[in-house]
């Protein structure tokens, strides 16, 4: 997939050339970006309902508004079980905030740190781009969004720099709600091997089924945004999941071809959810 360059955004990084979203220019033929097919869970249900639109407003939102419309309903019409029913609609709201606050806080996700395989470190060639879904903090044209499962490609230029090229698409997994239109397009996270300081490999679980998983902690540069929001230097880290384990076997292998001496490769007794 061939991007029309543009010139380096504030952080060094190039950026989407401009368009009527955040979408880049591509050349043709149109880039086939691989399908989710997911099973989905608590996770899923809570991450789309809370990100998708129906009618302006998330779906997550209009579930709540209900559940409090008919709390109300049952506490001022003295129907059969009033006080219990209201007990029974406020503790589910309050569920599904708890939920949404823990879930948030994690990605949506669930991940397993397993014993990493023995890398044979190998380049990826720069033409070559591997099919993926990867769950962090995007970026594209000074604008910043955190995303879950979003399909694209893992690509390693010329110049060893790492790039995950994902595409939001107005409607996704749920068969109600639309994406926000000023999200709907391609999202980047690029990175340079000297930006990584952690790596692991294992399992993501974002459906039920989980996937094959590579975990990258790198740094990032948020530049200047306005006279309150000065640029900012962080540790971000990325989750790519793979169906492929060939795939994910040949991305290891390019990570570790330059990987700083400086990296931790994490292992199990280490891992977190």
């Amino acid at each position: 997939m061939k991007f029309i360059q543009s010139t380096p955004s504030l952080n060094g990084k190039y950026e989407a050339s401009p368009g009527t979203s955040g979408a880049s220019v591509i050349s043709q033929p149109r880039t086939e970006f691989p399908q989710a097919h997911l099973t989905h869970s608590l996770r899923s249900l809570l991450y789309y309902s809370s990100r998708l639109l129906l009618g302006g407003i998330p779906l997550l939102r209009w579930l709540m508004g209900v559940d409090v419309v008919l709390a109300v309903v049952w506490a001022v019409g003295k129907l059969p079980g009033q006080w219990w029913v209201v007990a029974l609609l406020l503790a589910l709201l309050s569920a599904l905030l708890a939920a949404l606050h823990y879930w948030r806080r994690r990605d949506f996700v669930t991940l397993v740190v397993e014993q990493p395989p023995i890398p044979v470190p190998a380049p990826l060639p720069a033409q070559e781009k591997l099919p993926l879904y990867v769950t962090g903090y995007f970026g594209v044209e000074n604008k910043y969004q955190r995303f879950t499962w979003l399909p694209g490609f893992y690509r390693t230029f010329a110049t060893r720099e790492h790039a995950l090229l994902c595409q939001v698409t107005p409607r996704q997994s749920l068969p109600l709600g639309r994406w926000p239109g000023e999200e709907v397009g391609l999202w980047y996270i690029f990175f340079m091997p000297r930006d990584i300081s952690r790596v692991a490999w294992g399992q993501l679980c974002f459906g039920r089924r989980a996937q094959r998983m590579i975990a990258i902690t790198h740094q990032i540069t948020i530049p200047k945004r306005g006279r309150f929001r000065p640029e900012q230097q962080r540790e971000e880290t990325v989750y790519l999941a793979l169906e492929s384990e060939t795939d994910a076997l040949t991305i290891w292998a390019d990570l570790h071809h330059d990987l700083p001496s400086s990296a931790v490769v994490q292992m199990p007794s280490t891992a977190s959810t």
